[in-house]
């Protein structure tokens, strides 16, 4: 009898550990990390250079996005739109004017589509702006953005 109930303790204890070492796998999965160099726009937040990691908010959805610096010291939410992914690396893009950038797109690792962040308002007023001639310190004189690349990692 002894035997039996340790028996069944053991099984209990193995199905334990195995649901929760699947549960941190795939809270873990979809998480980016990225070495960005410049400080950039997110959502409607300025946020420095630094090493940031990207994951989903809930398991259930990839619309809300948290952007959360490495030493925890900067993080924002963003609420995303679906977009296209093209099946490269994970990696982040950002439209640049002048010296400022805004963050644009997410490609996660285990997403079949990426995640594009809607222009804040910051970015409408600057369009705005270079559309009626202004011109900015860093160079930018079109309302039209260059497209800037960071490729990441998964964690």
């Amino acid at each position: 009898m002894k035997k039996q109930i340790m028996h069944a303790f053991a099984i209990l204890g193995l199905l334990l550990t195995l649901v929760a070492s699947e549960t941190n796998a795939s809270q873990s999965r979809g998480r980016l990390v990225v070495q960005i160099p410049f400080d950039f726009v997110a959502g409607q937040e300025r946020l420095p250079a630094g090493l940031y990691i990207i994951s989903r908010i809930s398991r259930d959805s990839g619309k809300a996005l948290l952007i959360r610096s490495a030493d925890g010291r900067a993080s924002v939410t963003v609420l995303t739109n679906p977009a296209e992914a093209d099946g490269q690396d994970p990696r982040v893009s950002f439209k640049r004017y002048g010296d400022l950038y805004f963050l644009a797109l997410i490609s996660t690792p285990g997403s079949a589509e990426a995640r594009a962040i809607p222009p804040s308002r910051l970015e409408k007023q600057l369009k705005l702006d270079l559309a009626r001639g202004k011109k900015l310190k860093g160079g930018a004189a079109a309302a039209v953005a260059s497209i800037v690349t960071v490729k990441g990692g998964t964690q």
